[in-house]
């Protein structure tokens, strides 16, 4: 057999107790990979500076006319901008956390008189829906070449 580990209480909240001893499931898994703090911080500069350079995008677009290239042209590639900007707003932590909220929508039908069945009294109908709304985000196409 080998060596045994110490058990260690795993925690997906913030890390911290009042007996200092919670480790993070994130951290844990960053560890048992041997993803050290520097290899963490290297990664996330490579990342900015490869989401940094995809705002500046660019492709080339091409015009044809009766299945021949007539002309083309280099214009900014909107799409991948949009993904860069989405990826630099998730790794600096300032994208607004998803929520959930519960909405009540009452539907009031006042019938006419000529639509009320016979001896009926209530000329009023009210018709109650909950239904619970995220805010999910909206998927970005992808990109067809």
């Amino acid at each position: 057999m080998g060596a045994s580990r110490q058990p260690i209480q795993l925690n997906n909240g913030p890390a911290g107790s009042a007996d200092g001893h919670v480790v993070s499931v994130r951290d844990t898994l960053l560890k048992d990979a041997g993803i050290t703090p520097e290899v963490q911080a290297a990664a996330i500069r490579e990342s900015w500076q490869v989401t940094q350079s995809l705002l500046r995008a660019r492709k080339k677009q091409f015009f044809s006319f009766e299945g021949e290239v007539k002309d083309e042209r280099e214009v900014d590639d909107n799409l991948v901008r949009l993904q860069a900007v989405d990826a630099n707003y998730r790794m600096l932590g300032v994208v607004a956390p998803r929520s959930s909220q519960k909405v009540e929508v009452v539907h009031r039908v006042v019938l006419p008189d000529w639509a009320l069945p016979d001896n009926q009294t209530t000329k009023v109908i009210e018709v109650t829906e909950v239904t619970e709304v995220t805010d999910e985000r909206v998927p970005i196409p992808r990109q067809t070449s």
